[in-house]
């Protein structure tokens, strides 16, 4: 049997006063739903490094390496794809928040965190309840 090679991706919980950032997504298989700063790690760069790259990328923001905090991890299939998705946390630091991918973003805003809309990412919202119930690994199907 053959291993497995399987992409992993970062995802951003970037929180302030028990509100959670989110971005309603505007392409792809998940259009108009919720989900947070994410994005695939690129060869050789860390999983720090890429989450800090897409936090740029997305939202104008920089953060610092100490400021970020594991939430969790998971391994997760979608379809025939399978994933291992490291969960970072960020506590809000006053920043500018800018939607920098208009094209892939309709809207960039804060959402309690214990009541998130109805339209979120399953995935996401999965890893968010893991995140605040300190469980740090699941797996999702």
């Amino acid at each position: 049997m053959e291993r497995t090679k399987l992409p992993v991706s970062n995802h951003l919980f970037l929180v302030k006063n028990n509100e959670i950032l989110l971005y309603r997504r505007k392409w792809g298989v998940q259009e108009g739903k919720y989900n947070v700063i994410a994005g695939h790690l690129d060869g050789g760069e860390t999983a720090t490094e890429a989450i800090i790259r897409e936090a740029q990328e997305e939202a104008g923001i920089i953060i610092k390496p100490e400021n970020l905090k594991f939430a969790c991890v998971s391994h997760s299939f979608a379809g025939d794809k399978e994933y291992v998705q490291f969960f970072m946390y960020c506590e809000e630091r006053e920043w500018q928040i800018q939607n920098l991918e208009p094209e892939r973003c309709y809207e960039m805003k804060f959402f309690p965190i214990n009541d998130l809309p109805e339209n979120t990412t399953p995935y996401i919202k999965k890893a968010i309840e893991c995140f605040l119930d300190k469980i740090y690994y699941y797996e999702y199907k």
